[in-house]
């Protein structure tokens, strides 16, 4: 057991050590879109194959949708557009456009000149697996896909895409995910947890 303590430590502290690369930072005016979960292949702006059997309830896109405000909220230099105003918009260019004659970033684009904003940002839940288990063991891990997708509106682009995908481990099965393993208190994470891990991870990497 010592044994292992000490390798642990040492785990630890190398990968304390290890500088993360800064992302680049986006400024201006800044859409976010609620969580949706596509529901054809064509609406996937990433290319990402979906689940067609996902069925989430509302009350956890809800939930994700006030995570990923509350992250970004802390956001400097940035004017956020709350959801309701990207609701909105899109119900209006969808009762204008024929919605199988838009392609999903022209669809987003159109969504943002509407609200207006210089970027809209479009969280797609792909997968969402819930564990099968409790807590201190599990039959089956929580596993989910979000694309994070963030769309230039003036250039009518989508300038930057992140896609979390993440399967718990156990520790024994891979050394890597000491860190997870701690920061979860070395507990069997939900879905829901696990999706709002990949919130935190999500922004970041596209540079909010």
């Amino acid at each position: 057991m010592r044994k292992i303590l000490i390798f642990l430590f040492i785990l630890l502290a190398g990968c304390a050590q290890i500088k993360e690369k800064p992302s680049l930072r986006i400024e201006g005016k800044i859409a976010i879109a609620p969580f949706e979960v596509p529901t054809r292949p064509q609406d996937v702006i990433s290319g990402y194959l979906i689940d067609p059997s996902i069925q989430i309830k509302k009350e956890i896109l809800l939930e994700l949708d006030n995570e990923l405000m509350q992250k970004i909220s802390k956001r400097e230099n940035i004017q956020i557009i709350p959801k309701n105003f990207v609701e909105q918009c899109k119900e209006i260019i969808i009762y204008k456009e024929k919605y199988t004659s838009l392609n999903p970033v022209d669809k987003w684009v159109k969504i943002g000149k509407c609200i207006p904003a210089d970027y809209i940002l479009v969280p797609q839940l792909l997968l969402f697996k819930e564990r099968i288990g409790g807590e201190w063991g599990v039959e089956e891990p929580a596993k989910v896909i979000i694309a994070f997708n963030l769309i230039d509106v003036n250039n009518k682009t989508l300038i930057k895409n992140y896609i979390f995908k993440e399967k718990q481990q156990p520790l024994l099965e891979n050394m890597l995910t000491i860190k997870k393993f701690i920061k979860r208190g070395g507990k069997w994470v939900s879905a829901i947890e696990l999706a709002k891990e990949g919130i935190e991870i999500g922004i970041k990497e596209i540079g909010l």
